[in-house]
């Protein structure tokens, strides 16, 4: 009777230590993300851009697109600026005859993103 109440405890406790490993959860969508990619503000005829772990990006054009922020798949975040880059997830079911939205974005607003793509 003692061995058991000694094994249960003792389940217990290891059961307990590795408690934090076993919980951990990763936001993979937009949801969330308070760290936006401005554009306003930027001199006529000069297209913003933004470093991106030492890759420069641009907008490809200036109009944000509208996404679920929970359709936005996190590709990576970088460190140093805060911002993430996002690609659509694909679509369920391909039978509404629309093209999937393709490319690399960055979140301007709630539930708007600019697609970017690399500077020349």
């Amino acid at each position: 009777m003692l061995g058991a109440l000694l094994g249960i405890v003792g389940f217990g406790g290891y059961g307990r230590s590795r408690l934090a490993g076993l919980e951990t959860f990763v936001e993979r969508s937009a949801l969330g993300d308070s760290v936006y990619f401005q554009v306003a503000g930027a001199p006529p005829g000069v297209s913003p851009s933004v470093s991106f772990k030492g890759q420069l990006y641009s907008p490809v054009n200036s109009e944000p697109q509208e996404f679920a922020d929970t359709r936005m798949i996190r590709l990576e975040t970088d460190s140093a600026t805060g911002l993430s880059l996002y690609k659509p997830e694909p679509p369920k079911k391909s039978g509404s005859g629309k093209k999937p939205e393709t490319g690399t974005f960055l979140k301007s607003g709630p539930g708007e993103f600019i697609k970017v793509g690399p500077s020349k």
